[in-house]
């Protein structure tokens, strides 16, 4: 039903990029990705300044497994919404799936000056600099986090984590506990 009425729009004004949107996010929920990123790509075309159609395009690209064709769509969002960190939490993400670690964490600092207060970016943050290998710069992250917000379980159980692999079963049991 839903995509016959969103059809329909599209029939009777075929430039009525937002009917494209919805349109494409009905696909999304189908998982038919391949289908919302052609009804978001058609959004984007239609208004190219449009932050919101090129950000949905990149996530459907990425979910539908296009990774490396959700870079530009999600760049180009973060360029025309500059003060919205969800595109470059997005394509910061998306670097660090592709062991891009210094792309991720350039992405997500970007997206961290947009939203400074934002944990769950500083968190990726931590994230990304573990994965990379910087597990000091990591614990530092993660510290900072924990002294922000006592009570963000996330931050302590990653100290857990490496405090257990790095053979510190006391700090482990201290930082799981707390």
């Amino acid at each position: 039903k839903a995509e016959k009425a969103f059809r329909a729009a599209i029939d009777l004004k075929p430039t009525a990029a937002p009917a494209y949107v919805e349109l494409g996010r009905l696909y999304i929920q189908r998982k038919e990705y391949d289908q919302g990123a052609a009804q978001f790509r058609k959004a984007a075309d239609l208004r190219p300044t449009d932050a919101s159609a090129w950000y949905e395009l990149g996530v459907a690209l990425a979910a539908g497994g296009k990774t490396g064709d959700a870079v530009e769509p999600l760049a180009t969002a973060a360029r025309l919404a500059p003060k919205d960190g969800d595109a470059l939490r997005a394509l910061a993400r998306l670097h660090a799936e592709a062991r891009q670690y210094d792309r991720a964490l350039e992405a997500v600092d970007q997206a961290i000056l947009r939203a400074p207060q934002s944990i769950v970016l500083r968190l990726d943050r931590a994230d990304m600099m573990y994965a990379k290998g910087d597990v000091q710069g990591a614990q530092a992250e993660y510290r900072e986090l924990v002294r922000r917000d006592p009570k963000l379980a996330p931050a302590y159980f990653r100290l857990g984590e490496i405090q257990l692999r790095a053979g510190d079963l006391p700090g482990a049991e201290a930082a799981f506990v707390d």
